[in-house]
């Protein structure tokens, strides 16, 4: 008995810290999709600008987290480039989500792209 619960005990206290890794890619755009696309409704209609900086002030946390899930796959695809290549991928990387992100609010909102 004393063996089963100290088993049960070290599963409940490991369990945390594999969910420290942030969802992968995939979950994190899925995620910052369906946020765009529910306040794109709610957003401004005047201009574009207006409606990406209220969804990017709504919509900031999944953003952030698919930033950090992009710069680790870049990370993961780039094993033994050098710091400045990664930077430079990384904000590539970032530079495609947000200019996604433009089309996706540009099109929910009612703007055409």
């Amino acid at each position: 008995m004393r063996i089963f619960l100290l088993m049960l005990v070290s599963v409940l206290v490991a369990a945390p810290a594999a969910a420290d890794d942030g969802p992968s890619y995939d979950l994190a755009i899925s995620r910052l999709r369906g946020c765009v696309t529910a306040g794109a409704t709610g957003a401004p209609r005047d201009t574009l600008q207006a409606a990406l900086v209220a969804i990017g002030s709504l919509c900031r946390p999944q953003l952030n987290t698919a930033y950090t899930a992009s710069d680790a796959r870049v990370d993961a695809a780039n094993p033994r480039a050098d710091r400045d290549l990664l930077v430079r991928l990384r904000q590539q990387a970032r530079r495609g989500i947000d200019h996604d992100l433009t089309i996706l609010v540009a099109k929910n909102a009612g703007f055409q792209p």
